[in-house]
């Protein structure tokens, strides 16, 4: 474990795991050491899951008669070793005994079985430093491949110029990057996006330069539409899901014709956030049908705590978000009033007589 070199290390591996493991049924077994073995699911098994695997760590019969009263039971966990349970147990001799099962998801079929004994705080600190720094792959993967997961996939949306009202654009990309986060190039990324009406389309987006993987689609129909990711291949690659930093899809509403008239929905309740020491005012802006609009700009003044009043206007989310928002930090305790005046929406009239707040 650790550098050979390092005398401060002082729990080594066992040179046969389970005779090793046996000899710790016997009273006077106190030599410390761990063990570790990955494990094949047979041929024709199901795939490794958390349901046998809570069953395994709950048979009393692994483990060594002389160790036997649990410390901790820490089940579901998640970590670069995968998912998996741990559980720590006194033994009479003193120190502990650790047994562990993990496996990967997107690789579930091996499973690796740690077990460790310790007598002595050092013996505690250098297990704890192996487990935290184990690194290891199941028999499934293809080590000789680059592995792959999705950055954040992201949509928006256009209008086409010189098309009807409801004609619009969506555009999807996605980076793909390896574990240093840096971007991959070469691969196919396919899915389906879905319509507001429930409708799913497969696409397939394939790059074979350094650009992002992207795609435009044409469509007629106000709503939200959804992408999904369900598959990154390439020649050099294996796409391993569970390191998605932002999930497998994105998702965008594609906004009503925005000529007419347009209200005040919803002023949210001005909250304060301890951890910033700010205050977040944010409005929602409808149109005539009732229907969210993007990018409202809304204006008005506030009053501090001490009575003085201040302007602000409101800033969008984004061009292709319906969210507007203003944040100011809180400089003294107390109540602070905020008043709406105006909406701006392009191409739109604001009419506050049609406010719902």
């Amino acid at each position: 474990m650790g550098d050979p070199e390092d005398v401060d290390a002082q729990l080594f591996a066992a040179p046969d795991m389970f005779a090793w493991q046996e000899s710790l049924e016997t009273d006077n077994a106190v030599e410390p050491g761990f063990a570790v073995a990955i494990i094949d699911a047979p041929p024709g098994e199901d795939p490794i899951s958390m349901e046998p695997l809570s069953e395994l760590m709950d048979d009393d019969l692994i483990l060594p008669e002389n160790c036997r009263e649990t410390l901790t039971a820490i089940a579901n966990l998640v970590t670069n070793r995968g998912d998996g349970l741990w559980d720590t147990y006194a033994c009479d001799e003193g120190g502990t005994y650790s047994q562990s099962v993990w496996f990967k998801p997107e690789s579930p079929d091996s499973l690796i079985l740690i077990l460790g004994r310790m007598m002595t705080p050092q013996h505690e600190f250098d297990f704890q430093h192996f487990m935290h720094t184990l690194s290891w792959e199941p028999a499934g993967f293809d080590l000789a491949k680059l592995q792959v997961n999705l950055g954040e996939p992201h949509v928006t949306f256009f209008k086409r110029d010189n098309v009807g009202p409801d004609d619009f654009t969506l555009d999807f990309s996605v980076e793909v990057v390896d574990s240093n986060n840096d971007l991959v190039s070469g691969v196919t990324v396919s899915g389906f996006y879905e319509d507001p009406n429930g409708n799913a389309f497969p696409f397939e987006i394939t790059e074979e330069g350094d650009a992002i993987p992207a795609i435009l689609v044409d469509v007629n129909l106000k709503g939200v539409y959804t992408f999904t990711v369900t598959d990154v291949t390439g020649p050099k690659v294996s796409y391993s899901p569970s390191l998605n930093q932002r999930g497998t899809t994105a998702t965008v509403l594609v906004g009503p014709n925005l000529q007419g008239t347009v209200h005040v929905s919803e002023v949210s309740t001005a909250f304060y956030a301890p951890d910033t020491n700010e205050i977040t005012f944010a409005v929602a802006v409808e149109d005539a049908n009732g229907e969210f609009v993007f990018a409202p700009v809304a204006t008005g003044f506030y009053e501090d705590p001490a009575g003085t009043v201040f302007d602000f206007q409101t800033t969008p989310t984004g061009p292709t978000e319906v969210g507007t928002t203003m944040i100011l930090p809180a400089e003294m305790a107390g109540v602070y009033t905020f008043t709406l005046v105006h909406v701006f929406v392009e191409d739109a009239t604001y009419d506050p007589s049609q406010d719902e707040a």
